[in-house]
């Protein structure tokens, strides 16, 4: 598990005007950040992009796969208090509901009827989980202000929940008692904008693919338990039953569509129905959410609910036309998400699938790029030695091609300028980047270029050093042969010399530049080697 922390913000109360100025408090620590703001006047929508940034830019997070788990409803229904479960499963696993005497903390919430979560909040501790099958995601928590208060218009409440919509790969919508009419209404803009990307995705020879992940409806304190059991298989039935049935002759035709265009957008939606949490959770302002406070059939359903949501198996990532979204990526989404739905106004589709695409596309050529860069790297990077410039740039041209092969084929939400601008866009990072190697190359041709004469000198170097010993050993024969290799190497450093400045004897100085070449092979074998031995005779 990994806890990533935004920056950290500075709270300063209100003194009286006789009392000393008070030290601002820091807060630190996991806890809840406001990530989206709305104006109570102008009820226009801002994001907090540096405390946004501090949770998804955190760099053992940023690459990872994101799986965003939401809870969104009407207000005072407990979403908040649901989500602090989450938290608490989070951190303790399956044992999450063994301390019954401990208060229940996290996202701010509170008992009464007055609306207590305002805009959306995020979690800013990053739980990094293993999937079964090995790979590494990082686990977001969000919590969405409530709808239906008496100070939000239907409008911003449509707007609210088509944003988290957009956002997670996991929405928990929490109700009360029954899926209402209204309820399904406010899904009206995502299941169109669900179909505009199902209808306009640029790869149109494949399957059409689910715009969003998961959705489950959770219906608290039901009432009707003979009718439809609580849990997971008595929700099923009652979803499909009476939420999302569309065979009805009297149903409007607009309702039925609705319900179809719900059932194509998402790959998989679930319905849970949880009883009554008991007199204590709801009738009391001091109830602060010990488990021994709330019923035991509540806690029971709590113990099977949670697990179906967050356990390792059953996390859902966050995925755009069958592409994994980053924490890195999602960052991106969010800011242009943010941008179309800043008035607190549905956007129009046409606004909110541009945005997407173009995000989607954004992140298709960054992926071009990093495979570019990473062929590129295999030839030519940091450990590689020289190689020819026409051999480079033969390589740089095929690299380019196949990157922008990739590029097109793989699925994106269709848009001919946006394809246009991000080719153009690709094709100009890579030649940049070409720039770059060919310079780093050219240093390498540096080094490569007076290679011949340092070898040379190194061996003149090493005989005239054996040959001193080998001297006072009383080795006279061997000293004196390794005195002519000395002369040797140094007239052999004067030829090269002469054959580099006049161009001459172009023959003869690539003899011995292989021959240099031969001899530093070797020396660095013969070193590896030496290291090796000297380290196991160590060990041993």
């Amino acid at each position: 598990m990994a806890a990533v922390e935004p920056t950290a913000a500075a709270t300063a109360s209100a003194a009286a005007p006789e009392a000393p100025e008070e030290e601002p408090e820091v807060l630190t620590g996991p806890r809840p950040v406001q990530i989206v703001r709305i104006d109570d006047k102008t009820k226009e929508f801002s994001l907090d992009e540096v405390g946004l940034q501090s949770i998804l830019g955190a760099p053992e997070v940023a690459n990872l796969p994101v799986v965003v788990v939401s809870v969104a409803g009407p207000f005072r229904k407990g979403k908040s208090f649901l989500l602090n479960f989450f938290l608490r499963y989070m951190h303790e696993g399956e044992t999450f509901l063994e301390d019954a005497d401990s208060a229940l903390n996290g996202f701010h919430w509170r008992a009464g009827s007055k609306r207590d979560t305002t805009g959306i909040w995020m979690w800013s501790e990053v739980f990094v989980r293993t999937l079964p099958g090995g790979k590494q995601v990082a686990v977001l928590l969000l919590d969405t202000q409530g709808t239906f208060d008496n100070k939000t218009t239907m409008r911003e409440n449509a707007t609210i929940f088509a944003l988290n919509a957009l956002l997670c790969s996991y929405q928990v919508y929490n109700v009360s008692q029954l899926v209402s009419e209204d309820v399904l209404q406010h899904m009206h803009l995502f299941t169109e904008f669900g179909q505009m990307v199902q209808e306009s995705e640029s790869n149109e020879d494949e399957d059409p693919i689910n715009p969003f992940q998961s959705l489950m409806f959770l219906i608290r304190d039901w009432q009707y338990k003979e009718e439809h059991d609580y849990g997971a298989k008595g929700g099923l039935e009652y979803l499909e039953t009476e939420v999302l049935r569309d065979d009805e002759q009297e149903m409007d035709e607009e309702l039925r569509q609705l319900r179809r265009h719900l059932l194509s957008c998402y790959e998989q939606i679930g319905c849970y129905l949880m009883p009554h949490p008991g007199r204590k959770v709801a009738g009391s302002k001091q109830f602060d959410g010990k488990l021994s406070d709330i019923d035991p059939g509540f806690r029971t359903q709590l113990q099977d609910l949670v697990p179906r949501i967050l356990s390792d198996s059953s996390l859902v990532v966050k995925r755009v036309l069958g592409d994994e979204v980053t924490c890195s990526g999602l960052f991106n989404y969010m800011k242009q998400y943010l941008q179309v739905f800043q008035l607190g106004q549905l956007p129009t589709l046409s606004t909110v699938f541009d945005a997407t695409a173009a995000v989607n596309h954004l992140n298709v050529m960054m992926t071009q790029l990093s495979y570019y860069k990473s062929e590129m790297d295999k030839l030519c990077g940091p450990t590689r030695p020289y190689i020819q410039p026409a051999i480079l740039e033969q390589s740089h041209a095929a690299c380019v091609d196949e990157a922008v092969a990739r590029y097109h084929k793989t699925r994106k939400l269709h848009s001919e300028k946006l394809e246009q601008e991000f080719e153009a866009k690709l094709r100009s990072d890579m030649d940049e980047t070409y720039v770059g190697l060919t310079k780093a190359n050219d240093s390498k041709q540096i080094l490569r270029k007076f290679m011949t004469p340092i070898t040379l000198a190194a061996l003149a170097f090493a005989c005239n050093l054996v040959c001193t010993f080998l001297s006072l050993a009383g080795l006279e024969t061997i000293a004196v042969l390794l005195n002519y290799v000395t002369w040797l190497c140094i007239f052999g450093i004067l030829g090269w010399v002469y054959c580099d400045y006049t161009g001459e004897y172009a023959e003869a100085r690539g003899h011995m530049d292989e021959f240099a070449m031969f001899v530093f092979d070797h020396a660095q074998s013969l070193a590896v080697d030496a290291a090796a031995y000297t380290a196991k005779t160590k060990s041993s």
